[in-house]
């Protein structure tokens, strides 16, 4: 007995403490922010990549996001960290946590290319935030997302690779860009249902030609991106498109289609706007409203459910 005791004292005192929560934190990665707010800690935020002109809906959810010093991604300005006394920097990539460590800023990384890593990179978000609010919201997500999961592997039983469509998703317009394999991007395309029409490139963003589209010939075109907004004529921009059946991608806290938590809004999305006769049932009006409210703590009003599905900027408030 004495022996076992000894064995845990001198167990725990080998284990590593686990690190202190952050209370002050820079996110630099332009598609993190909505993690951090949808956990609750948007008023931990002391720097932001996100700016109010570039993502208006973000700063609509947390109004405490304006109290945030914006700054640039790149280079990182390691003097303004370590001046704002911050506690937890968040980047994309592991080099540069690793980086930013060595110059004696506290640091993490999430690079998310698939569901798997999206989830680990909210549980990781989770942790380093350490209160229970935090967990309680992963939590939350982690089993929204379960239940999304199961109604698309419901909805789509059956369903033939060939009767998959064949999706192409531009990330840009100017310069035309679009996402092929090893990305989220390409796991919500199959998952959803569809085929992703630029699988032979791999990774975000690769420049693509109107020949391209030609020989891809895709049955859908969705259009996302930051600066492709609805006031954006896919049509005027590139009037190859023409002909084509082109969607606009919603865009909330940060863009549905790209690497945040709305990953689980796109999923659905996508799969009424591939499937409509097998997700007939699917009420994205309901869907955007449940999800906003019992994830990120706000009620949304009829008109700013319209504008995210349309990709618009919020309405003003008191419009109904």
């Amino acid at each position: 007995m004495i022996r076992r005791w000894l064995f845990v004292v001198l167990a725990l005192a080998a284990a590593p403490a686990s690190a202190a929560p952050a209370h002050r934190i820079a996110d630099l990665w332009y598609a993190h922010n909505a993690t951090v707010i949808m956990l609750g800690a948007a008023d931990r935020l002391v720097m932001t990549t996100d700016s109010p002109s570039a993502q208006p809906w973000m700063y609509r959810l947390a109004p405490a996001l304006r109290r945030a010093t914006v700054v640039q991604a790149t280079p990182v300005n390691v003097e303004a960290l370590l001046a704002a006394h911050v506690d937890l920097a968040i980047v994309g990539r592991a080099a540069e946590a690793e980086r930013l460590e060595r110059l004696g800023v506290p640091s993490m990384s999430c690079s998310v290319t698939d569901m798997a890593s999206l989830r680990g990179c909210v549980d990781k978000t989770a942790d380093a935030l350490g209160d229970p609010t935090a967990r309680a919201r992963a939590r939350a997500y982690d089993a929204y997302l379960d239940g999304v999961v199961r109604r698309l592997d419901r909805g789509l039983r059956g369903v033939r690779e060939s009767a998959r469509p064949r999706v192409l998703h531009i990330g840009s317009l100017t310069p035309l860009r679009a996402d092929g394999a090893g990305t989220l991007i390409d796991d919500w395309i199959r998952r959803a249902g569809g085929r992703n029409a630029a699988a032979e490139l791999h990774g975000t963003l690769r420049p693509i030609s109107v020949e391209q589209i030609a020989r891809w010939k895709p049955d859908i075109i969705i259009v996302g991106g930051q600066d492709e907004r609805v006031q954006d004529d896919p049509l005027a921009v590139v009037p190859a498109l023409k002909g084509y059946r082109i969607a606009r991608n919603p865009s909330g806290a940060y863009q549905w289609d790209r690497h945040g938590p709305e990953f689980a809004l796109q999923l659905l999305w996508t799969a009424k706007l591939l499937h409509p006769d097998r997700f007939r049932d699917v009420d994205m009006v309901r869907q955007t409203r449940d999800f906003y409210r019992r994830l990120f703590g706000y009620s949304m009003i009829p008109r700013e459910v319209a504008s995210i599905l349309g990709a618009e900027p919020p309405p003003p408030r008191g419009a109904r």
